[in-house]
């Protein structure tokens, strides 16, 4: 498995071309180091190298790691998440012995001399300072400056740490403000990352303890896709599911550790499904840096920071990551998939309903930055993502759709007034939890939902084996909103509508939804990070119910 990681790394660095990689190059010497995609896409020419591959660019990597190691010396430029990345590389060619001895002491060099003030922008410089995801990849940079020897930075890893764990939640999930799901995840895999290298400080007891309660949620919120859960910045980017997977890497190896070796093997599972998904998209072409086909220059999905020299070669940067935890002598073992209902802390205020065919999330109170409230996601085992809906949309996005609109759409409940409809998208409406289950057969979960300025409509989700049945009931006329899959970006989808009833097909799969009363056209289009859909509702008197079915076509 190991060699998949490396694959897939390579995988990733193809998608720059040499010419690309030559003008970045060119770029960064006139202008200066700027950001932290040229430090990794450095890092991982060099770690390829170390294992055989991409050798003939190995006098350009030679003059990129000077000018990396030459800039730590002189500006901020986001070197907070490069130092760790040069050290990890020059780590591997010291091992391997790319470069002579003379030319590895110069880099060590300038790493010892790295000045804190210099070098990084954000740090805790007091123990009630909290500075987020950047000040943790300070602290790991730091400490990996420790670990090769050019500095002593134990007493300044401890205070970062120290202030970072006050903002775990109680399940040990990394609440980055906003709390998006990406961000848990980063927070996590930087402490995962200490843990690896050893880190034995006065933290290191309470960081393992918030890693393994979250390891195993993280086991159950794992989609049938292999994907992370929706919400937030940074999300639908290849590099999602490489964090995903360093994550299950070393909780397999915990488990591994303890002789639970069917947990283990689960984890190993639920990372080799990652894998593959991040495979899948790997295999387009041309390879893009987020899950739609509209070109990488139009950024459609994008925000403004998250542009291509610096998010594709972040996949390479963490896969590297997942192939330095991965344990090769853990066998994977199937995963569980009796239906499942899962509740996040008020934190991250998700729902997750789960059986081995689909997968549903819910959040109830979503940022209106980036998504809308209700059913962001549906996903069947086996099926393109977005096809029913794998992020809703949301007026207020803070990403890129080009000429589409940015309309609140997901998967919810709503009422029809005059021949107007509200629905539950809107950050205002008020979902109030009031059932929940789950049997051998069925998980189900139910929410009032208080939409401003109208009558409270109840909606409810009902997972079974083979479909999902959504309901909602409402004095006067219910409705139910149906975002329907149109167009990513260069293909079109094939979508039949009836008195009663849609089908959507694309990429050899279709879904239906059939309702009890009648579908409506909406006659409106918006779009989200993954392309464009047209937006449909079903409505009938006092109650409306609609079966989601997806199957293979071909």
């Amino acid at each position: 498995m190991k060699q998949k990681y490396l694959a897939l790394m390579e995988k990733t660095l193809s998608a720059y071309s040499e010419e690309h990689i030559l003008r970045y190059y060119d770029q960064v010497r006139t202008n200066g180091l700027k950001e932290h995609g040229f430090p990794r896409l450095t890092a991982n020419i060099g770690v390829l190298m170390c294992h055989g591959k991409v050798l003939h660019l190995k006098d350009l990597f030679e003059k990129m790691m000077d000018t990396c190691c030459y800039y730590f010396l002189k500006k901020r430029a986001c070197n907070e998440f490069s130092v760790r990345e040069i050290i990890t590389c020059l780590m591997e060619i010291e091992a391997c012995g790319l470069f002579p001895k003379k030319k590895t002491d110069f880099w060590r060099n300038q790493l010892s001399q790295i000045d804190l003030e210099v070098c990084y922008h954000r740090f805790s410089r007091t123990p009630d300072q909290m500075e987020y995801n950047w000040g943790l990849f300070t602290a790991v940079s730091e400490f990996m400056r420790g670990y090769i020897g050019v500095a002593d930075t134990n007493d300044f890893v401890d205070m970062q740490i120290g202030v970072q764990l006050t903002w775990l939640d109680e399940n040990g999930m990394y609440r980055d403000p906003g709390n998006p799901m990406m961000y848990d995840l980063v927070g996590r895999g930087l402490f995962h990352f200490l843990l690896h290298f050893g880190y034995n400080g006065k933290y290191a007891r309470q960081i393992d303890e918030a890693l393994k309660k979250a390891g195993l949620l993280t086991l159950q919120m794992q989609s049938v896709t292999g994907e992370l859960p929706y919400g937030g910045r940074s999300h639908q980017f290849l590099h999602n599911e490489a964090w995903l997977a360093l994550i299950y890497e070393f909780e397999a190896n915990r488990y591994f550790r303890e002789g639970n070796f069917a947990l283990a093997g689960q984890f190993k599972a639920a990372a080799q499904k990652s894998l593959a998904d991040m495979e899948k998209w790997l295999s387009q072409t041309p390879i893009t840096h987020i899950k739609n086909h509209f070109p990488p220059d139009s950024h459609f999905g994008c925000e403004v920071y998250a542009y291509f020299d610096k998010y594709m070669i972040t996949c390479a940067s963490f896969l590297y990551v997942g192939y330095l935890f991965c344990n090769e002598s853990i066998p994977s073992v199937e995963i569980p998939q009796k239906p499942e209902v899962l509740f996040l802390s008020q934190d991250f205020h998700k729902a997750f309903l789960k059986n081995k065919n689909y997968y549903v999330e819910i959040d109830p109170e979503a940022d209106p930055e980036y998504d809308c409230s209700g059913i962001g996601r549906i996903h069947c085992a086996g099926a393109p993502s977005a096809l029913c809906l794998s992020v809703p949309g949301a007026k207020g996005a803070e990403y890129e759709t080009g000429d589409y609109e940015k309309i609140d759409f997901s998967i919810t409940a709503g009422v029809k007034q005059g021949s107007d409809y509200l629905f539950a998208t809107d950050a205002s409406t008020k979902y109030t939890l009031v059932d929940s289950s789950c049997n051998d057969h069925t998980a189900m979960v139910a929410y009032d939902c208080s939409i401003p300025e109208s009558i409270s409509v109840k909606f409810t989700c009902q997972l079974l084996e083979d479909v999902i049945v959504l309901t909602a009931s409402s004095a006067g006329t219910a409705a139910i909103m149906l975002p329907i899959f149109y167009f990513d970006g260069k293909n079109y989808t094939d979508i039949a509508v009836s008195e009663n009833s849609i089908s959507v097909s694309y990429e050899g799969y279709v879904f239906t939804y059939s309702a009890n009363g009648r579908i409506v056209d909406l006659k409106q289009n918006g779009a989200n990070r993954n392309g464009v859909y047209k937006l449909f509702c079903a409505e009938n008197p006092g109650s409306v119910t609609v079966e989601i079915q997806a199957k293979k076509v071909s």
